[in-house]
């Protein structure tokens, strides 16, 4: 399992095109620590989540599916 800094400064920014991941289509939602994004991104209804990706700098980014993934992992710092 790849070490997650939860700490880390990310934003949460959502694809306002047709669906590409392609970053110049993308707006920002909110901005905080990866521990935080990934609980408020949890907290969401399946179709306000649909269109949202993590980007979290050096650590990469993190479609939805991974969202939840991040989770469920036994070192997430639950709220």
């Amino acid at each position: 399992m790849t070490p997650i800094d939860w700490n880390a400064a990310a934003r949460l920014i959502a694809r306002s095109d047709g669906g590409s991941e392609l970053s110049y289509e993308f707006r920002d939602v909110q901005s905080g620590t990866i521990a935080t994004l990934v609980t408020a991104v949890q907290d969401m209804q399946a179709d306000e989540r649909a269109r949202l990706l993590l980007d979290a700098g050096a650590q990469g980014t993190f479609s939805i599916t991974e969202i939840l993934s991040l989770a469920a992992r036994p070192d997430f710092p639950a709220a």
